[in-house]
Formats: structure tokens, sequence, C-alpha cells
């Protein structure tokens, strides 16, 4: 298993029990030195930059919200060159689900805080489109708070900025989308 952008070692450590060797790589120094306080697996500092074939084949990379911090297209081109025939890369995020544990953080909290539903299942379906301008302006405009009803005449200032922006950014009058649209699922067993 690989592990870039390791931080102070979560992912890193939590596989080690399961994936035999575990390489976990580190760009910042402090960083690695809190995560070499963890057993089990071999820590070296490195950036995205040092990810070759050198390194070794792996069956699975995962990455705990580090992407962002890379160049993502050398990133993915990279390691393509080290995960393995039938290997997959994994990336973890986290998140505050509408729990009473986390009313203080989430204002929409408070739906699910009284209902006895306590079984919570997420499921995450990605999908990619095409997204024409004229989608685009109604999207914004559907927003609450860039309705018309809400800015008046503003809105035409507020439509003809993307306007001009996607005419930069999509030559053949179209954008390619990728969404995440999910569900989180309340059940009582």
């Amino acid at each position: 298993m690989l592990d870039p952008g390791c931080g102070s070692g979560p992912l890193a450590s939590a596989f080690a029990r399961l994936a035999g060797h575990v390489l976990a790589l580190e760009p910042e120094p402090e960083m690695l030195a809190a995560a070499a306080t963890r057993a089990n697996v071999t820590w070296r500092q490195g950036g995205s930059a040092t990810l070759s074939p050198e390194l070794d084949r792996f069956n699975l990379v995962t990455m705990g919200r580090s992407l962002h911090w890379m160049d993502r297209a050398d990133t993915l081109r990279r390691l393509d060159t080290v995960v393995a025939a039938g290997g997959a890369i994994v990336l973890f995020d986290d998140d505050h689900p509408a729990l009473p544990d986390n009313a203080w953080l989430c204002d929409d909290g408070a739906i699910l805080l009284d209902w006895p539903f306590p079984v919570l299942e997420q499921v995450t379906v990605y999908a990619g489109t095409l997204l024409s301008l004229p989608t685009l302006t109604v999207r914004v405009l559907l927003m609450s708070s860039a309705s018309r009803a809400r800015l008046g005449a503003r809105a035409d200032n507020l439509v003809a900025e993307p306007a001009a922006w996607f005419a930069d950014a999509a030559p053949q009058g179209m954008l390619h989308e990728a969404v995440a649209a999910s569900a989180l699922i309340a059940s009582q067993h």
C-alpha cells in the first residue's frame, strides 16, 4: 500500500495490519516526524513529484484529504505508473453528519436530531454530464441568494460574468462536469 501525503499517518497506520507492506510519503518534515512514531510503516520524506515506478507497484493507494494540495493531473499520471494492474486509489474524507453530537456544527442538524432513525448510511453516485451556458445561467438564478427576486436588475450583471468566463472556458459551447449526488439514508434498523 502507498499513502502519499500521509500527514501524521492515520491511514497508513490503520491499514498496516491488513496491507503487509505500507510506504507512506510526506513532504513536510514536522508531519513526517509525528507520523514516524507509528509502527509497521516505512516512512519516507517525499511528495507527489517523487511518485515513480522506482518506489514499487502498489495494489492500493490511499489519500486522506491530500490530493487537493497536489498538482492533480500530474499526480494521477504518476500514480498510473505505480498502481498495479487491478489496483485502486481510495480517497478518504470526513464530514459532520446531522447527528446530536454535531448539533453545534450543523445548522440543519435539527432535521435528524429528534427522529428515531439511528442507522445512517450514505450513498454517493458519481456521474459525468455536459453543461451549457443556459443551464449554468439557470442554475445560478435558481440559487436563493442569486435569484432575480432577490437581486433585481443586478441579476443581469451576475449572469454576464459567467457568460464571459464560459466563452473562454468552453470554446465548443459545452463544459464537462462531474457530479457527486449523495443520499443520507436514515432507518430504524
